[in-house]
């Protein structure tokens, strides 16, 4: 059985070259000796009030977050108007909690998402921060 990565995205600044990431992404994952074993799944301009029904939905092993992190505050994704919303790290951490036995690791490539990969770390085996690599 394949392991799905599920890749979100939220950028309402318009300030982030998120296509080219997430291609990159894709590639990576398509020129990998074992990416038979991987199916990837995209969800852009992702909104706080669709992740549950994402997570559900896809049944990802792995979650892949490219946008903006507020440091303690949490994540920045989208409302309906395409405005900021910010994404506690409490509400990131309950939801996560939920798929603690399906999700596997999750990749944060947020500024300042290093305290949410902590927060959800409590929960999944692996919480990875890019933005402190």
């Amino acid at each position: 059985m394949k392991k799905k990565i599920l890749i979100l995205s939220s950028n309402p600044r318009n300030d982030l070259k998120l296509d080219r990431e997430i291609k990159d992404l894709q590639n990576v994952i398509k020129r990998s000796k074992n990416q038979s074993q991987f199916e990837t799944k995209f969800e852009p301009e992702v909104r706080p009030e669709e992740l549950q029904v994402l997570f559900l939905e896809h049944e990802p092993r792995i979650v892949h977050f490219c946008g903006h992190g507020t440091r303690e505050e949490g994540l920045v994704l989208q409302n309906q108007a395409g405005q900021e919303q910010v994404v506690s790290t409490d509400a990131l951490s309950n939801l996560f909690e939920l798929f603690d036995k399906q999700i596997e690791c999750v990749i944060l490539n947020a500024c300042y998402s290093e305290v949410q990969a902590n927060a959800i770390v409590q929960h999944i085996n692996y919480a990875i921060d890019l933005s402190s690599i």
